[in-house]
């Protein structure tokens, strides 16, 4: 647990276990102590947006623009 700029208390583990349920989620990691919210760094799953895409018949040239 970490506390905010602005006083509130946050449970990171929570968090990241919500947006873990997410297929599109690898790995998560949320931070903001003595920051003024909570932020995260996602690692997502590659390998389940390649598949959503070619579902969606979407075209793309690398990872950084399917995660676009």
């Amino acid at each position: 647990m970490f506390k905010t700029s602005g006083g509130k208390y946050v449970a990171p583990q929570v968090i990241e276990n919500v947006l873990k349920q997410s297929r599109f989620v690898e790995q998560i990691m949320v931070i903001g102590e003595g920051e003024k919210m909570p932020a995260a760094f996602i690692q997502p799953n590659f390998e389940f947006l390649e598949e959503w895409a070619e579902r969606k018949e979407l075209k793309y040239n690398s990872y950084e623009e399917l995660c676009a």
